[in-house]
């Protein structure tokens, strides 16, 4: 596998040995899938799966049924693309990504639903559609971490439990979440609560590794 950014965004580069092509693409988005959340672990950039094409056989196919799969993960916004290169996301998502292939088929599951709204919420400029995105990060983790207790009671849990970059009340955020569907938008508290609850979504996943 191998990573690489220009001016149009983060590619990668997949070569492997499979029977079909349909077989190859499934692999592919799955491998695929597991560099993004590395990057995102690694970076705390929001990532999303753009494209994933196959470019046929490579070698002899009687010896040896090799696909190469490329421009898997293409970010077409070249200020992303530099803060990726200079936080050394390339680099260091290789850790990441060992670490995240080593989870059981639940904990991947889990790590790639709440990495996909995180990501969501990080590329929304409206402060409240991040907030809303992120609240669903946390109720997915919540529903990993603590199965048999109520949504709300999950996210007050996770909250208190996970470091952020900044302290929040548990019982004041999931207050202000029910409030928030019914008082219209309340934009300086949803960016307040946004400022911290990245840090805890990330560290909730890394947790888990």
């Amino acid at each position: 596998m191998n990573l690489q950014s220009d001016s149009e965004g983060v590619t990668g580069v997949i070569t492997f040995r499979e029977e079909e092509d349909n077989g190859a693409l499934m692999k592919a988005r799955e491998i695929a899938e597991f560099v993004i959340c590395s990057l995102i672990l690694s970076t705390n950039i929001g990532l999303s799966l753009e494209d994933i094409w196959i470019n046929g056989k490579v070698g002899d196919p009687r010896q040896d049924n090799t696909r190469e799969v490329f421009d898997f993960a293409r970010v077409m916004d070249n200020a992303t693309v530099q803060a990726i290169m200079e936080k050394g996301g390339l680099d260091t998502s290789a850790k990441y990504l060992a670490e995240f292939r080593k989870l059981s088929d639940r904990e991947r599951e889990y790590a790639t639903r709440v990495l996909k709204w995180y990501s969501k919420g990080a590329m929304e400029n409206d402060p409240v559609d991040q907030f809303i995105d992120w609240y669903l990060s946390l109720e997915i983790l919540g529903e990993y971490g603590y199965p048999t207790c109520s949504p709300t009671q999950r996210v007050r849990k996770i909250v208190a439990g996970l470091k952020g970059t900044i302290k929040i009340d548990g019982k004041r955020l999931t207050e202000f979440r029910g409030a928030l569907f019914h008082s219209g938008r309340r934009e300086d508290e949803a960016r307040e609560y946004c400022s911290g609850l990245g840090a805890i979504i990330l560290n909730g996943v890394r947790e888990m590794m």
